[in-house]
């Protein structure tokens, strides 16, 4: 099976049982004009960028353009039954790799054909695939070695060994080569040198059956025949030492650990070809974060900050997420928060079991005792600020306390029946309940307090 995406979303599926086009929600056959059953078993797909799909035909050797509704044969110099890929170059020619023993390309440009072979300086022996850097250079994959024809060229230069090694091509631009050892780059983002040899990045992995495959954000995707799909995160990123790496097979609901091709789409997903269908990563709308690995006993405190931030209180730290950015720890060894809010000057007031204590600027700035230790049941739900910029919180058990001016009051005592806990302050821009300025309201089980 082999994949693609036309330039109008739709896509294509070379199969055993013909080219089909699949819309999201139904699959179309697309039959070849001419003698019914003479243009049949379709191989690899191209999209190309002026919306044209072409394919090769088993049966016939010829080539296949389906553009304007119709699908059309396209002869060849001469029939090339079997193909292993194409590819488009910056200036609109297809290349081809013939499934010959000996390396063997096809380009067909501005309507003629001219075939590449060991007279134009490619070695005798299989290719495994073919990259188009941005530069516009030619870049191929051998069982022994990589070549790469310059722009402008018609000839090809052995570049490095390489052993049954495969290309890719990261979102930067970088060509990569990727072995049973690993994936490096061999390629500067516009397809020069890259100066001193890279190291490899390790968790390819044996069995490679396709070329791998960079989605958007710059993680590496692997075919492999009968070791299922396998992932390495970011490897090009310089700021990260360690690559995550993981391995999907059929327990993972892969439809078979063969895995033919890997497509990723323009809205982000990941479609594979494999040996028993066709599979759909989607991006997550959820991730998980590793560096937030101790949660808090009653849950994470969260605090949404005027600048954008968010607060995360943990059993044993104080995290902040700037947009855009990792979580930080800014405090360390705080024993399970109970509360966040933030303050009119945007300080970051944590609450704690026995102290409240006020963040400002990188640092603590006070420590403030709570009035209600030693009392029962006095986690604490909820803390706000109102319109005064005095705090307020309200205690499971010893009631809803405010802080201004140094001092502790408590306007309401706990409740005696029912539920005494009041919980949450909301619906005033700088916290509480508030129907009017400087009128604040508080709620429990038992009613509403003006």
């Amino acid at each position: 099976m082999s994949l693609a995406q036309g330039r109008d979303g739709f896509l294509w599926l070379a199969t055993g049982d013909g080219l089909l086009r699949y819309d999201g929600d139904r699959f179309e056959r697309i039959e070849a004009e001419g003698t019914p059953g003479e243009h049949t078993q379709p191989g690899v797909l191209l999209a190309t960028r002026n919306g044209d799909i072409w394919t090769n035909f088993g049966s016939s050797g010829h080539f296949g353009v389906y553009r304007g509704g119709s699908l059309r044969a396209l002869k060849a110099p001469a029939p090339y039954p079997g193909v292993r890929q194409m590819v488009e170059g910056s200036d609109g020619a297809v290349w081809i790799v013939t499934a010959s023993y000996d390396a063997e390309l096809l380009r067909f440009h501005q309507g003629s054909w001219r075939k590449f072979d060991a007279r134009d300086g490619l070695p005798l022996e299989n290719v495994n695939n073919i990259q188009i850097s941005r530069d516009g250079a030619v870049w191929i994959a051998t069982r022994s070695m990589v070549v790469r024809m310059a722009p402008a060229s018609e000839r090809f230069e052995a570049l490095q060994e390489a052993r049954s090694a495969w290309l890719s091509q990261d979102p930067a631009g970088r060509v990569w080569a990727t072995d049973r050892y690993g994936s490096r780059p061999i390629s500067a983002p516009d397809g020069g040198s890259p100066g001193a040899p890279a190291s490899a990045v390790p968790g390819t992995g044996d069995s490679l059956r396709d070329a791998p495959v960079f989605d958007r954000e710059g993680n590496l995707w692997i075919a492999t025949s009968y070791r299922g799909l396998r992932y390495v995160g970011t490897p090009g990123d310089p700021d990260r030492p360690g690559q995550e790496v993981e391995s999907f097979s059929v327990g993972d609901g892969l439809s078979s650990s063969v895995v033919h091709q890997i497509l990723p789409d323009r809205e982000g997903n990941l479609w594979m070809a494999t040996e028993g269908g066709l599979d759909v990563f989607r991006p997550a709308a959820l991730v998980r974060e590793p560096t937030l690995d101790w949660p808090a006993r009653f849950g994470d405190r969260l605090l949404r900050a005027s600048d954008g931030s968010v607060y995360i209180g943990q059993a044993r730290a104080i995290h902040r997420v700037g947009p855009g950015q990792a979580p930080a720890a800014i405090l360390q060894d705080v024993l399970e928060p109970q509360s966040l809010c933030e303050a009119g000057d945007g300080a970051l007031w944590i609450v704690l079991e026995a102290t409240i204590i006020v963040w400002a600027e990188g640092a603590i700035r006070e420590t403030i005792a709570r009035p209600d230790i030693g009392t029962t049941h006095n986690f604490v739900f909820d803390c706000a600020f109102d319109n005064q910029e005095a705090f307020w919180m309200s205690a499971s058990g010893s009631g809803v306390h405010r802080y201004a001016d140094g001092q502790w009051t408590r306007p309401w005592s706990p409740a005696t029946t029912l539920s005494p806990f009041p919980r949450q302050w909301s619906g005033h821009p700088k916290g509480g309940w508030s129907s009017r300025p400087a009128n604040d309201w508080s709620g429990s089980s038992q009613g509403l307090n003006e």
